[in-house]
């Protein structure tokens, strides 16, 4: 049991609290997860719950929509690296972007995610441009407009190849 469970709390549990709380993390039960870290029985370890969780974001998202923005929240809100890479070689941000939850990319933005972290396929600037996403971008550039200066910097900087 290599991931997300707060020891202390989790060895006053009984044993079948602690089946089920262990089920819960290895099948990405998103409320029963929520639910153990308002309780304090999962702890909020940024390492090791960036990449249980974040970097399940894609697979979480597809089971539990709401529950895991919820989470999300909750995650950010207690410090968790919402920067971490998947293991399909995708950003948090980029995840939410292909899922079409902008709002909830934002949201990391504003609590600090790093635009220009790189995945597959480049950084955020770069997928929205693979989709021609106007829109997104120029969003950026009123709600971060130092953030999209330094992204017009890095494509006049491509340009010339330097």
């Amino acid at each position: 049991m290599n991931y997300i469970i707060n020891y202390k709390l989790f060895e006053s549990l009984s044993d079948d609290d602690k089946k089920i709380l262990e089920e819960m993390v290895r099948k990405r039960e998103v409320n029963g997860i929520l639910l153990g870290l308002r309780n304090g029985y999962i702890d909020v370890n940024q390492k090791i719950l960036s990449e249980q969780i974040i970097g399940y974001l894609d697979i979480f998202i597809e089971e539990n929509k709401e529950a895991t923005l919820k989470l999300l929240h909750y995650l950010v809100e207690n410090d968790a690296d919402a920067d971490y890479v998947n293991r399909n070689d995708e950003t948090s941000l980029m995840v939410l972007y292909d899922n079409g939850l902008i709002d909830e990319m934002f949201y990391l933005i504003d609590n600090g995610a790093d635009l220009f972290i790189k995945g597959y396929e480049g950084d955020i600037f770069d997928l929205m441009n693979y989709y021609r996403d106007t829109k997104t971008l120029n969003e950026i550039k009123t709600r971060f407009p130092e953030q999209y200066e330094k992204y017009l910097k890095k494509q006049k900087a491509n340009e010339f190849n330097l």
